[in-house]
């Protein structure tokens, strides 16, 4: 391979890594968009004053979840390490999600002490999801 080859062969290593790496900065949209769903859902069930709040929110954050799932598989390639950050994002997620409302639900009903904090902590995993995606898929510094 001459000099001129390899050059060649390098620039268009680094034009596909840095395609790559612009279409995977989806995810940080879709994690930062579940994350505020989420906290909308949590205030909703915990702070409306009747069960009425659990039947209008849910199916609402069902359609939001929705749409960011067929959002996520219209995308023509995915993030490094995406599903290990998604599984870890959701799972911590679920975690966080069931302890907020069954403690909510049984010590504080309607306690807005309890259910703004609850539901930012319940956004924060798909947060920080966002946060390492973009810190993964950042332009490089020279």
């Amino acid at each position: 391979m001459r000099r001129e080859e390899a050059l060649e062969a390098l620039v268009a290593a680094q034009d596909i890594t840095e395609r790559v790496r612009r279409r995977g900065r989806w995810y940080a949209g879709y994690s930062a968009g579940f994350g505020v769903i989420t906290v909308a859902l949590v205030l909703a069930v915990g702070l409306w004053p009747s069960p009425m709040g659990a039947v209008v929110a849910t199916p609402l954050a069902v359609a939001g979840f929705a749409a960011l799932t067929v959002y996520c598989l219209r995308r023509p390639m995915s993030p490094r390490r995406h599903a290990a950050v998604h599984l870890t994002s959701m799972g911590f997620w679920s975690a966080a999600y069931v302890a907020v409302l069954v403690v909510g639900a049984t010590a504080f009903p309607g306690s807005a002490a309890w259910w703004v904090p609850g539901a930012l902590v319940c956004a924060l995993p798909p947060f920080a999801a966002a946060l390492y995606t973009l810190a993964r898929t950042a332009e490089p510094r020279a």
